[in-house]
């Protein structure tokens, strides 16, 4: 398949996508349909065809802005396979993360995050997660913290101190995020062996919070 022909299919399956998402859902956003829904969209394998053959045959610094925002917003709509963050090459995985930086996408983020630790370059990776670790969305920052931690990245002990104080998720739409928040510090922390850790166990039994608890006494606190 040549590289227009390759382009043309990208676009395709992007432009086919909207109009089922527009078909089933009208103009409501992604983020307030509610979880999973991708998942009833029954050819998403020809979208993973799409996206393998462009981030594959075409270098990413030819991508059009459009064509990476496409990919990238096809990414975040399979979030739940996470097929085609996992299939990207490290260049289209910075350019992914650079568009991100341009124009988030609901659900793109967490997953670009997730695959930061198989970047060649540390240094670029350690940038990424603490850029990710600022992302506003919740689940976004918690993944890029968890993500830091496992990379020993120098600003997880300083990030986990923040999530943990600023408790700014405990109403997140009806449910307490801010306990999966001060989970993801203790993952973080026992992920890079951090001397922090035991200061942290001690909170989380403090705090009280059920999972939290169970968590921090399967870490051994």
């Amino acid at each position: 398949m040549n590289q227009s022909s390759v382009i043309e299919k990208l676009h395709r399956v992007y432009t086919d996508f909207l109009a089922w998402k527009s078909a089933e859902f009208g103009k409501q956003p992604e983020q307030e349909i509610g979880g999973e829904w991708e998942c009833n969209y029954a050819a998403m394998p020809e979208v993973w065809a799409a996206c393998f053959d462009f981030a594959q045959q075409i270098p990413a610094h030819e991508w059009q802005p459009e064509q990476a925002w496409q990919l990238l917003y096809l990414t975040a709509r399979d979030n739940e396979s996470e097929y085609i963050a996992g299939m990207l090459p490290e260049p289209a995985l910075l350019r992914l993360c650079e568009t991100y930086r341009q124009q988030p996408e609901y659900d793109a983020g967490w997953q670009l995050a997730v695959q930061l630790p198989r970047l060649s370059n540390q240094a670029v990776a350690w940038q990424w997660a603490e850029f990710f670790c600022n992302d506003p969305d919740e689940y976004t920052c918690r993944r890029a913290l968890m993500v830091s931690g496992s990379m020993h990245a120098p600003h997880t002990e300083r990030y986990a101190e923040h999530f943990w104080q600023r408790g700014i998720y405990r109403d997140v739409a009806g449910w307490d995020a801010d306990e999966y928040q001060k989970i993801a510090v203790l993952q973080a922390l026992a992920a890079m062996g951090s001397p922090l850790l035991p200061q942290y166990l001690s909170l989380a039994r403090q705090d009280g919070r059920r999972y939290l608890v169970q968590q921090a006494q399967a870490l051994g606190g």
